[in-house]
């Protein structure tokens, strides 16, 4: 009997303890939801830990009494002035907070184990974050 079928038995279909694959979130062949190479599962709900930039506005429109339009240009303002300063390779530089930079990532070799062939992956530059020392004590 295939899994899909609905004459009874133990399939994908039947059984709520059984995970359905494919509807709505990426999952392995055990049902646990697929993580990125990060360990992130980019398909989980954000949860009330989670800030988004919505999230961040309405804070600080709360704390500073400044209207949310006026906010969101700011936070706005600074995501971009930030954004243009690493496309045009310059390292920012937040004191007590720390520093977005730009990480240069020499060439290697990588291997498509499904195609058993190896590529080379030339070499680039990713934007990251470091936090202060303050910063990273504070949060441990």
């Amino acid at each position: 009997m295939r899994p899909s079928d609905s004459r009874g038995g133990k399939g994908r279909g039947n059984d709520p303890q059984q995970p359905v694959i494919g509807k709505g979130t990426a999952q392995n062949l055990r049902g646990v939801p697929a993580r990125s190479a990060t360990g992130i599962n980019h398909n989980e709900p954000i949860n009330d830990k989670d800030m988004t930039k919505a999230d961040i506005v309405s804070r600080i429109a709360e704390q500073t009494g400044i209207e949310k339009g006026i906010v969101t240009s700011i936070v706005e303002g600074f995501m971009e002035q930030l954004r243009d300063s690493l496309i045009g390779g310059e390292n920012v530089y937040l004191r007590g907070f720390g520093t977005f930079l730009l990480k240069h990532r020499a060439a290697k070799t990588a291997r498509n184990i499904s195609k058993n062939t190896t590529m080379i992956v030339p070499a680039h530059t990713i934007p990251a974050f470091k936090p202060s020392k303050a910063f990273a004590a504070k949060v441990k």
